[in-house]
This record gives structure tokens, sequence and C-alpha cells, in this order.
């Protein structure tokens, strides 16, 4: 856990100015979301995100452009006609998320949130080239909400 907190403390300060002024937009596959039993963990992480792995083949995720805010996590479809509007697929306020990390493939990113009354869920995305990106604009979305908590 402390090898967590000196991660953090590595995400430079203008990736926390740009999440706190607009929202980032990254596509991935939305490999879905699964209930797991604990609020954090990378075993509970990677556990999950096997799961999600194995459930299916890769073509049923879903192709989607997140959008990573301050306060909101939102997974939109891609569609092939631009103007059409629909639900989101996923979305979650980040200050209901209570782990995130990179799974065992660098392709694979994936956080767990509180739902409330101990039921704890993971959502999981598949990136290109990698996971990195989108790993660091939620860690620092969640440092942008722990600060307003301040």
């Amino acid at each position: 856990e402390s090898a967590q907190a000196n991660l953090c403390v590595c995400v430079s300060v203008e990736l926390l100015d740009a999440v706190s002024q607009a929202a980032q937009k990254y596509e991935a596959l939305y490999m879905g979301t699964l209930p797991v039993n604990k609020a954090m963990g990378m075993d509970v992480l990677n556990e999950a995100i096997g799961t999600l792995t194995t459930r299916g083949d890769q073509d049923s995720w879903v192709p989607a452009m997140l959008s990573v805010s301050d306060s909101l996590m939102t997974a939109h479809r891609i569609q092939a006609e631009a103007g059409a509007e629909e639900e989101p697929l996923w979305q979650c306020p980040v200050r209901l998320v209570t782990f995130i990390g990179v799974g065992r493939d660098p392709h694979t990113f994936g956080l767990i949130a509180d739902l409330g009354r101990q039921s704890f869920q993971c959502a999981a995305f598949w990136c290109q080239p990698h996971a990195g990106g989108l790993s660091e604009a939620v860690q620092a979305a969640c440092m942008v909400q722990y600060q307003k908590c301040l």
C-alpha cells in the first residue's frame, strides 16, 4: 500500500489541472462489470478482470469512449452515426471509486466502486496500446476528488 501511495505522488500537476478543468476522453473496449467481495486489492481486481476476460471472446466487448472528469466517469458506445444519443454503457461517480489498477495484461484496466451496503463492483476495460493513460487519468480524478474533500 505504501508503494501505491508513492505512485500517487508521481502524477504530474498538469494532469491534475487537466482533469479538474475538462473531461479526458479515451477509446477502450468495455469488458463489463462484475460484483466483487472486497473494496480493494490487486488480487480482487485481477481475479475479476480474469473472469471478464475469459467470460466471452474479445468480439463481445463493446467499443466505447470513456470520459473521465474530476466527478464522473462515463463509458458511451462508439456510434456508427455520431448524432445518436443513448444511455451510457457504464457510469460511476469518482467519489465511489475505492481501488484502481492495471491488470496482469498491460492492456487491461479495472476499478472497484463501492455501491453501498458492503456491495462492491469491478468495471474493466481493454486499452490500446496499453492502459497507462487511462489509469493515470482516473488516478488524477480520484486525487482531485480527494482534494475537494479536504
